[in-house]
């Protein structure tokens, strides 16, 4: 298991592919990249800025709804109601099926869900539902930046 409780200050931080797996004593970072690791507790990264966990082991994401930019892709994640505050937010190929609590959020890619309800998301400024259960296209209509393949 790698050690980081001494990069506590370390403004950005990638952890790709590394045997790290307590991540209590990054709560100052600022970017933390944790893509493909072992991590599954992520309760003291509440005000990390920019966080990946994409390929982890991360299941509750409750406390991350104010972190800025979060990608959650490629994991078992599947409630995420208490991330309506998140700037931009990345749920693809996640358990992510209801996204009623996400149409604050600006940047959002559900693609290869099983979500099939979008009418919340009318306010997303930049939206991709590609490989979803999506056919009805009436409240997203407006969305700027709109990816459906």
């Amino acid at each position: 298991m790698v050690d980081v409780s001494a990069l506590t200050h370390v403004h950005t931080l990638y952890l790709v592919e590394t045997n790290v797996v307590d991540v209590s004593a990054l709560t100052d970072v600022h970017r933390l990249y944790l893509n493909r690791t072992n991590v599954s507790d992520v309760s003291a990264l509440a005000n990390v800025h920019t966080l990946n966990l994409s390929n982890t082991k991360v299941v509750d994401v409750s406390m991350l709804g104010n972190v800025h930019t979060l990608n959650l892709s490629n994991t078992e994640v599947a409630d995420v109601s208490m991330l309506g505050n998140v700037h931009t937010l990345n749920l693809s190929k996640t358990g992510v099926v209801d996204v009623s609590m996400l149409g604050r959020v600006h940047t959002l890619d559900i693609s290869g869900t099983h979500v099939s309800d979008v009418s919340a998301l009318s306010h997303v400024h930049t939206l991709n539902i590609g490989g979803t259960y999506v056919f009805d296209f009436t409240a997203i209509a407006r969305v700027p930046n709109l990816t459906i393949w």
